[in-house]
């Protein structure tokens, strides 16, 4: 009988430690390329290696309490959480092979393909080991289950007055404003980061082609370069690449009968297309370019029409310096006035044809010959994805016919403050979500121990009549994730409908000059919405193993006669 019962303790054993190896084979796995995680709450942060990680860290503490305690305790949640693993992956394998969806994933097919069977294994083996696990429990230990879950409901539930019900209430409350102000926290940070750098990135492209100028800054005129029809194709056939357009700027004064304001002129040619500039204008409508000569037309500012008092459809002159230095005067026609919110450029871009910057740098010989087309400041480019900025930036940078003397850098890199400025919100966005985390914890942990010292008579009676330690912790981390979950779906509700509400009026106003917006900008990433409520589940049921342990050091008969 000793030798079966050894045997039978020495297999537990090894699937305990089966246990904790396949759930640190989901860990690794996931964290590597794929189901990459860079930095958690970006974007580049796989939803399916979240899912799959979060699952991992959760059977990892599992099965390390149930290798500690030598009993089997959580064969039901390590099987859900093994198929979760195999539902995400399945949805992973789904998008890449199925749907031909591009992933991050950097390394080799052959590579993937090993990373996702070692996560499919370990979820398979997490699946049989929990099966296992519910085969070993005994009736006995499936009826205290049961009536452990009982108990916990009638207490959650309970109508009757009582100080705990005021301290769950207020657990509740407190767990509902941790999960809403992290929701939205991220909604708020997600939206002010990606609509401030959408309105750089509308103004200048993501990457910019010019001559290398270093310390350059961004309000200067470029060396002028000749275009490179040839780079430009092969640009464009870059499959990142969105669009290609030449560009030149040129310092210009605008004045008016009473008034004059210094501008740098941003020139287009005809192949540009507005819909990037369309967002940010308020009155009238972009430029209409000749097919004979340049376009006599101009679009101004809010800060420049109200500086110099001028409209839609006046008429203005501007001078041009030449590189003779004499001056040039012109006279356009305001098309449109427009506003990005970030004062640098409203106070000091006007926007017109590229052919008017061409025609004053070049010499009489060259407008005769119409050399003086092939003269630009440099090139714009758009992508489809701001995230691989970078990547592209050097592909480019490096492609063979690329001139030596030219650069290929990322605006991020041109316009640096105020990237860095928005670099800086996340910092702040993770000390914030990083509080709420605590605050909740706190309250829980307070709750359950009010909890347990209320019921220490109901514990003592429990014990006294055979219920085991672990029933009666399962009672209190019941109770403890009734009221967590609660807490995450009203507080979730909550945050998503304050957003939604945000989204439809714009109730909640920003200072324009300060903070480029006028109201503040939402985006909800639903992976994040569901990792915040998934991690304050994981991290709350964890942290609340601490004070449930109190009821194993209670003694029936102190218990029972305890006022």
């Amino acid at each position: 009988m000793k030798d079966k019962l050894f045997y039978y303790n020495q297999e537990a054993l090894k699937m305990r430690l089966l246990a904790i190896i396949s759930s640190l084979f989901i860990i690794v796995f996931s964290l590597l390329p794929s189901l990459e995680v860079r930095f958690i709450f970006t974007e580049k942060y796989s939803f399916e290696g979240l899912f799959v990680l979060l699952n991992g860290l959760l059977v990892l503490v599992l099965s390390i309490l149930d290798y500690i305690q030598n009993q089997w305790r959580f064969g039901k949640a390590i099987i859900t959480s093994g198929i979760f693993c195999l539902l995400s992956i399945s949805y992973y394998i789904v998008q890449v092979y199925f749907l031909k969806i591009p992933t991050n994933e950097e390394a080799s097919e052959i590579e993937l393909i090993i990373r996702l069977v070692f996560i499919v294994l370990a979820s398979a083996s997490l699946i049989i080991i929990g099966v296992a696990q519910l085969k070993d429990l005994d009736k006995t230990e499936i009826l205290q289950s049961k009536v452990a879950g009982f108990i916990a409901n009638r207490i959650a539930f309970n109508q009757q007055r009582s100080f705990s019900r005021f301290i769950i209430r207020l657990s509740i409350i407190a767990t509902v404003i941790s999960v809403a102000v992290m929701i939205i926290t991220l909604a708020f940070a997600n939206g002010f980061q990606e609509q401030v750098s959408q309105k750089v990135f509308s103004f200048w492209g993501h990457i910019r082609i010019q001559e290398k100028q270093p310390f350059k800054a961004l309000i200067a005129e470029e060396t002028p370069l000749i275009k490179n029809d040839t780079l430009a194709d092969a640009i464009r056939k870059n499959p990142n690449v969105e669009s290609i357009y030449p560009f030149a700027t040129k310092y210009a004064m605008l004045k008016t009968k009473d008034d004059i304001e210094g501008v740098l002129l941003k020139g287009f040619d005809s192949t540009y297309d507005f819909k990037h500039l369309r967002r940010f204008i308020k009155e009238g409508r972009p430029l209409q370019f000749n097919d004979s000569t340049y376009s006599r037309e101009i679009m101004i500012s809010v800060h420049t029409a109200k500086q110099l008092k001028l409209k839609v459809n006046d008429r203005i002159l501007i001078y041009f310096i030449r590189p003779d230095g004499s001056l040039r005067p012109d006279k356009l026609t305001i098309t449109s006035i427009y506003k990005t919110g970030i004062e640098d450029y409203d106070k000091t871009f006007a926007i017109g044809d590229i052919q008017l910057i061409q025609r004053l740098n070049a010499d009489s010989i060259k407008i005769a010959t119409g050399e003086y087309k092939n003269e630009i400041g440099g090139y714009e480019i758009f992508l489809k994805d701001y995230q691989k900025i970078d990547k592209v930036a050097d592909e480019i940078y490096y492609m063979d016919n690329f001139p030596p003397t030219w650069d290929a850098q990322s605006v991020r890199t041109i316009s640096p403050n105020i990237f860095d400025w928005l670099n800086m919100q996340d910092v702040t966005r993770n000390v914030l979500i990083g509080f709420m985390v605590i605050v909740a914890v706190i309250n829980l942990i307070t709750c359950l121990i009010i909890l347990v010292l209320e019921r220490i008579r109901m514990v003592g009676i429990l014990k006294s009549l055979g219920a085991t330690d672990w029933t009666v912790q399962k009672i209190f981390l019941r109770h403890s994730l009734i009221i967590t979950i609660t807490g995450i779906i009203i507080g979730a509700a909550l945050a998503l409908g304050i957003l939604y509400l945000q989204q439809e009026t714009g109730f909640i106003k920003l200072k324009e000059d300060a903070y480029y917006l006028s109201e503040a900008a939402v985006k909800i990433v639903w992976w994040q919405v569901v990792a915040i409520c998934a991690a304050t589940l994981l991290v709350c049921f964890l942290i609340l193993m601490i004070p449930s342990i109190l009821v194993r050091k209670i003694q029936p008969v102190q218990a029972i006669h305890f006022r």
